[in-house]
């Protein structure tokens, strides 16, 4: 039986919203498959470019939905002590509450500060953090099938 954990998403933070996310029982096993060809394509992707897909994602549940991977890594930091203890899950689509992505909207109505990172030709890495809320989430994509997808969060939040 899946447990409730809460993670801090930027929007959660600036919102006072808690985002829940439901523990996910798969193994490391499942890691390699994507979110299905159905549910993609009933949603065109919104582009190559990634600025332009990165807009559209976050604005966009539907899209969120539709390129996510799945199951996705979900990282979080668990409060122990002396030091937080980071905690990963591998979530199936069912098991995560969208919007897992602030819109732009929010993001900027709560000035938060997103940085975009080049780590490949095939990924980028979007670091959104909070303005002295503590509140910090990564989210990976990659270039798969001829669009990018989501492929993990990492909820660095304190």
């Amino acid at each position: 039986m899946p447990k409730n954990i809460t993670a801090r998403f930027v929007v959660s933070m600036l919102l006072m919203m808690p985002i829940t996310l439901l523990q996910s029982n798969l193994g490391a096993a499942a890691i390699s498959r994507p979110s299905s060809a159905t549910e993609q394509s009933s949603v065109a992707c919104p582009s190559r470019n990634f600025d332009k897909f990165l807009q559209a994602f976050a604005d966009d549940v539907a899209i969120q939905r539709a390129y996510t991977q799945v199951p996705l890594k979900s990282t979080e930091f668990m409060h122990a002590n002396p030091e937080p203890v980071p905690r990963t899950q591998w979530l199936r689509l069912a098991d995560i509450r969208f919007p897992i992505m602030p819109s732009k909207a929010d993001q900027e109505a709560y000035r938060a500060k997103t940085t975009i990172r080049k780590p490949s030709k095939n990924g980028r890495s979007v670091k959104v953090s909070g303005t002295d809320n503590g509140a910090l989430v990564v989210y990976e994509f990659g270039f798969r099938a001829g669009c990018w997808m989501l492929i993990s969060v990492d909820d660095q939040s304190m």
